[in-house]
């Protein structure tokens, strides 16, 4: 009975702690392939940068449509009110002023995303074509290969 229980005991440890097994078949793999890195972080870069310039186009237009119509509104309102007097009803913002400051402040934004996203494209094409004329190393313990891109 008492063998039982140790073996039971064992049991129960190794399947609560069971060990760590860090080796990896070919562990001693070297691969030096950076340049596909690189040219992966380019694309992505690229990419993002279209994003980016396709949004902050977006962003610029709809924010010179809300200037645009905040103008509108103020020269309508000088018009109605060319008297020089305001309806005892009139808010202390008028309507137009938020649009105003709303559309300049998306336009500006979207201006700055433009620009960076099209640097952003410019930089990872110009940078994804250097990096992918290289050559790169792959070593195993059963093969070795060395290919140069063009």
């Amino acid at each position: 009975m008492k063998k039982h229980f140790i073996i039971l005991l064992v049991l129960i440890t190794a399947k609560v702690f069971p060990q760590q097994n860090d080796q990896q078949p070919y562990q001693n793999i070297t691969s030096y392939n950076s340049n596909a890195t690189k040219v992966a972080k380019y694309q992505k870069m690229q990419s993002n940068g279209i994003i980016m310039a396709s949004l902050g186009g977006a962003a610029l237009a709809g924010g010179l449509v809300l200037y645009i119509s905040g103008l509108k509104d103020d020269v309508q309102a000088s018009v109605n009110n060319s008297s020089g007097t305001y309806p005892s009803n009139s808010a202390i913002v008028p309507d137009y002023i938020p649009k105003m400051m709303g559309g300049a402040a998306l336009a500006t934004i979207g201006g700055v995303a433009l620009a960076g996203g099209i640097v952003m494209i410019k930089v990872g094409k110009r940078k994804e074509k250097r990096w992918s004329n290289q050559v790169s190393v792959f070593a195993l313990p059963i093969a070795f290969r060395i290919a140069y891109k063009f």
